[in-house]
């Protein structure tokens, strides 16, 4: 009896485990990025508010646990960063040689399950693409459901220039100067959609 009962449930456990489910999740325009960085005279921002989509995010679940995720690249035209000022929006534009490489690209790469929580501190990883070179970081997002077919996250990544190969600003002289350390800040809001 015991062993036939071993055999139904690991007979169960595989065919659940074989099932895995297929969810499609779009990022909505009401996402924004931000890149945040700092200099010996204060601090600056530029901020993209449109994201373009390369394609949806099928994220994977198996057994209800999330198991990986599927073109979750977003492309983020560097001309439609909008700085503090148009000297900031000039240099960003210089720094990040818009020019040559239109788009800065990030892509989530893992994200840990919420487990059927409304808000969650989520573990993932993030391969960020600047001037065709890729990095890939860590970071920590709060998670918030706000319905079944709507979530955010939010997060940071704090990234350092010299991995792009990329040279910091300087004004005036070399007398303004540009901290090599930035954070990339997500504010992402996904919608749900029928398969």
């Amino acid at each position: 009896m015991n062993l036939v009962l071993i055999i139904l449930t690991s007979v169960c456990w595989w065919t659940s485990s074989v099932n895995p489910t297929k969810e499609l999740w779009v990022v909505q325009r009401e996402s924004a990025i931000t890149i945040q960085g700092s200099s010996n005279i204060g601090d600056y921002w530029c901020k993209l508010n449109t994201i373009e989509l390369g394609d949806s995010i099928y994220l994977h679940l198996q057994n209800g646990n999330l198991s990986s995720i599927d073109n979750s690249k977003l492309f983020l035209p560097v001309k439609d960063f909008k700085c503090v000022n148009f000297l900031m929006n000039r240099d960003f534009q210089n720094l990040l040689k818009a020019k040559q490489h239109r788009n800065i690209s990030i892509q989530l790469t893992s994200l840990a399950h919420p487990e059927n929580r409304n808000y969650a501190k989520l573990g993932g990883k993030v391969k960020i693409t600047i001037t065709n070179i890729s990095r890939t970081y860590p970071v920590v997002f709060e998670y918030s459901k706000i319905n079944q077919n709507n979530f955010t996250l939010t997060g940071k990544t704090i990234i350092n220039l010299n991995d792009y190969k990329l040279e910091a600003p300087r004004r005036l002289g070399g007398m303004i100067r540009f901290e090599r350390e930035v954070a990339v800040d997500y504010s992402l809001s996904f919608r749900k959609m029928p398969l």
